[in-house]
């Protein structure tokens, strides 16, 4: 597998300003990521269509080829790189279905009217001074 970044430049704000890829050995996208102006995450697997985001319907060029179109800045990235990004995805996704406020009330709620229990203390080690 081979994993690229590529920043894409341009003022568009329906397109991807960054474009994250796991290519298999032909240069197939097996996973993609794209990143879009407003911070939306878009992403596609052979299983998963996510924000209008798809796999490729060819093989994606080389580095070489991307870099000679001036819109793009590729590199080449680590596996780890990749799949740091690929968890992001997930966060994003819950992000955007998150209920704020309902969370912010319940977080207010928690353990009013009951005394402290045992393990509630932080170690010494932990505590502020």
């Amino acid at each position: 597998m081979e994993y690229i970044r590529v920043r894409w430049l341009h003022s568009r704000r329906d397109d991807p300003v960054l474009l994250i890829s796991e290519l298999d050995a032909a240069r197939w996208e097996t996973r993609k990521i794209e990143i879009f102006p407003d911070g939306s995450i878009g992403y596609a697997d052979s299983q998963v269509e996510h924000g209008g985001t798809r796999l490729g319907l060819v093989p994606v060029p080389s580095i070489a080829d991307i870099a000679a179109d001036p819109e793009f800045i590729p590199e080449e990235i680590t596996r780890e790189e990749f799949e740091e990004a690929w968890s992001l995805r997930i966060l994003a996704e819950r992000a955007a279905r998150a209920d704020i406020p309902k969370a912010l009330e319940i977080l207010k709620r928690a353990g009013v009217g009951n005394p402290p229990a045992k393990g509630d203390a932080l170690p010494r080690s932990r505590k502020h001074q």
